[in-house]
């Protein structure tokens, strides 16, 4: 096997062997069932039978990857809170070495350095704790609606709230992600990319607390805003 070939399969094999590599290829092939479904009945009423058996067998097809992909995802949540704490222990070495240094002491023009500095990893501390804090509470939401999908749970109108919630909480987190990427500085096609990805998720997510299926809510709409956000993860995960 060419060694360029070969590079490439060790890529894909490295790219499947991490969860949110697998998850990303499950939420691609997802929402093109999904996709597919509505064009097999041209996007009107009547669900996927109207779509004849193709279109039946294409909704099985969506149900059960967003039953992996929820599965994929199980315990997820302690990613944030691993994070949280390693946010602590930086601010912690931060606070200590600033003592050290003894801020307080020095010109005018430092001490305004100094303030600016400060005020800007204020805010990104607090983006940082608004990030994995919300993200991390509708990783830990998702894991109520996987039992839901996979009938261990029967749909109420609590389970329903706690679903609006998780996607109050994933709304949050994109917000957040976004204006970290703005204040980190970065430029360039990474942060397009990121932020395109964002603004779908963010989408979905609004029409999960919306919960209606005119205008924004249109399945293929969505389908497509999936795709997006999909097609942009696969790239951000296989340049890592």
């Amino acid at each position: 096997m060419p060694s360029s070939s070969k590079g490439k399969v060790d890529k894909t094999v490295a790219f499947l062997s991490k969860r949110d590599g697998i998850d990303k290829v499950l939420k691609l092939a997802k929402y093109l069932s999904s996709l597919g479904v509505e064009l097999s009945h041209g996007g009107e009423g009547g669900g996927a039978s109207s779509g004849g058996r193709g279109g039946g067998k294409l909704k099985d097809l969506e149900s059960a990857l967003s039953l992996s992909r929820k599965a994929f995802r199980l315990g997820k949540f302690l990613g944030n809170v691993n994070k949280l704490v390693e946010l602590r222990e930086r601010e912690r070495k931060r606070a200590e070495d600033a003592a050290r240094r003894e801020v307080g002491k020095g010109d005018g023009f430092r001490k305004l350095v100094e303030e600016n500095y400060f005020l800007s990893r204020r805010t990104f501390l607090v983006l940082s704790l608004v990030n994995n804090c919300s993200e991390g509470l509708y990783y830990f939401l998702d894991q109520l609606q996987f039992l839901v999908k996979a009938k261990v749970l029967k749909k109420s109108d609590t389970i329903k709230g706690i679903k609006r919630t998780a996607a109050v909480a994933e709304l949050l987190s994109y917000v957040a992600d976004t204006l970290l990427l703005v204040l980190d500085g970065k430029s360039g096609e990474d942060m397009c990319f990121s932020t395109m990805q964002n603004l779908a998720d963010f989408l979905m997510a609004l029409d999960d607390i919306r919960d209606s299926e005119g205008g924004l809510g249109d399945p293929r709409f969505l389908s497509c805003l999936g795709l997006v956000s999909a097609l942009i993860g696969i790239r951000s995960k296989w340049k890592k």
